[in-house]
């Protein structure tokens, strides 16, 4: 019951698939009205402002069961909303986090002037985080952004808790997909 880690995998949390799953009856879309639901999903749930929320709730829960610390990974766009969750945002001063650690694997990178970037990591974000932090990134993101964001990380207080490293391999191999 001491430790738990939250998968927020593909910018969805628990919480977020009970209300809204996607399953294999719009996935993947074959229809236009398949499309145009995937494509509200992934807007809806890739933006923190509608998902950080719930796992900050789900944290709350889980530590109101016990759990002693909590542990966060997001995998693509799922990578910026781990990321702010290790800023542990909106708390009370003086409280306690609710994120003991948090990682991204494969996350979706921000390049300057970046449509996306509302979803991808920021120096910005780095910045902000209060726990250490893992940062695997692949050839599918930019390497000099990446590049910042491991002096971002370096320059962090608890620096050598943060841990880093760019793979070669393309981006679903990191995520543990089959493609």
């Amino acid at each position: 019951m001491g430790e738990h880690f939250i998968p927020f995998m593909n910018n969805s949390v628990p919480l977020t698939e009970i209300r809204d799953p996607v399953t294999n009856k719009v996935h993947p879309p074959v229809t236009e009205k398949q499309k145009e639901w995937m494509k509200n999903f992934w807007e809806k749930h890739s933006d923190p402002a509608n998902s950080l929320p719930d796992l900050q709730n789900l944290a709350r829960l889980l530590k109101a069961d016990g759990v002693q610390r909590i542990g966060v990974y997001g995998l693509c766009w799922g990578g910026r909303i781990a990321t702010i969750a290790g800023a542990n945002l909106g708390l009370d001063e003086g409280s306690a986090p609710l994120f003991d650690a948090v990682a991204s694997i494969h996350p979706g990178i921000a390049s300057h002037g970046d449509p996306q970037a509302n979803k991808r990591i920021t120096v910005d974000d780095i910045k902000r985080v209060t726990v250490p932090t893992a940062l695997y990134a692949s050839n599918g993101e930019p390497i000099d952004t990446y590049k910042e964001l491991v002096e971002a990380l370096d320059e962090l207080l608890f620096s050598s808790k943060n841990a880093y490293r760019y793979y070669e391999k393309n981006a679903p191999w990191l995520g543990g997909s089959s493609s």
